[in-house]
């Protein structure tokens, strides 16, 4: 792992524990499982664009999928998963897929899985639904992926700071006033 790609330890270990939902079809080292999953180890798919992801444990996907050069198709596709799994339950399990198995990628966050959460109860996706994770990479690798409604903690910090600021300065105005 980079440094720039540092993961909190307790994330990483939640993700592993959601991990024993997707162990059936994707197999304990991330292998993938003949007839019910691809592989994730290693996976374009899983270091490509994190959206594909999410999506897929909102929606599942169906038909057939392109992972390293070998083309997978399941009898069922996958179905999706979440179920009423908290965003930072399925933003851990994905961050864990994501750096594991031989994998490194950006981390999934709680505000990213929240922005798909409309997702949830829409049909299957196939992969023309999805971003070609090939298409999205370069020689560095893949992009961190910042979604667009979130505020950073450093803008948030400065913005309440101001928000605190101005009460202050306008509770000292209204106490010179009675005064």
């Amino acid at each position: 792992m980079s440094e720039e790609n540092q993961i909190d330890e307790a994330v990483m270990a939640l993700g592993k524990t959601e991990y024993a939902k997707c162990l059936t079809c994707h197999g304990a080292t991330g292998g993938g499982v003949e007839n019910l999953g691809p592989p994730l180890a290693p996976s374009e798919w899983v270091t490509g664009p994190a959206e594909n992801l999410i999506r897929i444990q909102f929606r599942g996907l169906k038909g057939p999928i392109e992972v390293n050069g070998k083309t997978y198709e399941f009898p069922a596709g996958m179905w999706p998963v979440v179920g009423g799994s908290p965003d930072k339950n399925i933003a851990a399990v994905l961050t864990y897929v994501r750096n594991s198995f031989g994998n490194e990628a950006s981390v999934v966050t709680p505000e990213m899985v929240a922005a798909h959460r409309g997702e949830m109860g829409k049909g299957q996706l196939t992969v023309a639904d999805l971003i070609d994770p090939r298409k999205d990479m370069d020689k560095s690798g893949p992009k961190a992926e910042v979604p667009p409604s979130t505020l950073g903690a450093p803008t948030m910090g400065i913005i309440m700071t101001l928000v605190i600021v101005g009460l202050s300065v306008l509770a000292a105005l209204r106490m010179k006033a009675v005064n």
